[in-house]
């Protein structure tokens, strides 16, 4: 993980720093209220130790691991301060990220039969961002970075098509946006590495993947938990769920003082 997100992190905590006795020590669990793939474990670590070096993580859960409803993820003791301020950060770190590989997951295992991968665009969230994208990797799927050439099918409106083919590095994946079969056909002529089928019905991706070509074929669509399969049963080599975040499956955390 980058120094400059658990920076970032670690100046928030001392910001929100409280008046309560430092000389007292206490400590506490974070606990699972909610069965799913964890994620963040390793980020909160090196915030909770970065903020003091005396600080002491005693019970760790590493990120991708499944965890059932009561479960330990991490314990830590230290100065009450500190145990205050990381106490907040981490029930909101865990369950924001474990929320996200928890739903990546369950994705995949709607798909578990199939050899077919799940992406979802990068996460652009300033300093943060980062952290989203590897829970997507935590829960199995794969991140598409914005860095990637990756040409959406607004191109199709001009002529500006072959030029662009003409003007780019072909070492690397070259992903390209179509909307119906003809365009579909016409970006099999094209030196791209993968097709995107943007809405097509199920109908059209039978068509679209009734042969196997040198390149890869997907779809990006208003996949569900529910219909995912049904698409992705179609021969294609990967999906993109372009409305990932909007239907996150909710992993809670809390934490829980030590009584002594």
């Amino acid at each position: 993980m980058k120094n400059n997100i658990v920076d970032y992190l670690v100046k928030e905590v001392k910001n929100n720093k409280t008046n309560v006795n430092e000389s007292f020590h206490i400590g506490g669990t974070f606990v699972s209220k909610t069965s799913g793939i964890v994620s963040g474990v390793e980020t909160l670590i090196q915030v909770f130790e970065k903020i003091n070096r005396e600080n002491k993580v005693y019970h760790i859960k590493d990120s991708k691991n499944l965890v059932n409803r009561g479960d330990s993820i991490v314990s830590v003791r230290s100065n009450s301060n500190d145990i205050i301020n990381i106490k907040s950060l981490g029930e909101n770190l865990l369950s924001a990220l474990s929320s996200v590989s928890t739903t990546m997951s369950k994705y995949l295992q709607e798909i578990k039969d199939l050899e077919c991968d799940v992406y979802i665009f990068q996460n652009i969230i300033p300093i943060i961002g980062e952290l989203y994208d590897v829970a997507v990797e935590d829960g199995g799927g794969k991140v598409l970075y914005t860095n990637k050439t990756y040409l959406p099918y607004l191109i199709w409106s001009n002529e500006e098509v072959d030029k662009y083919f003409k003007n780019i590095s072909l070492d690397e994946d070259v992903y390209v946006e179509v909307r119906n079969i003809s365009e579909f056909q016409k970006a099999l002529t094209y030196p791209c590495t993968h097709i995107v089928c943007v809405d097509f019905d199920i109908d059209s991706i039978e068509i679209a993947t009734i042969n196997k070509y040198n390149k890869l074929v997907g779809i990006k669509n208003n996949l569900t938990f529910a219909n995912i399969h049904s698409y992705a049963k179609n021969n294609v080599d990967f999906v993109i769920i372009d409305n990932f975040y909007r239907n996150l499956k909710k992993f809670e955390v809390e934490f829980k003082y030590f009584e002594n």
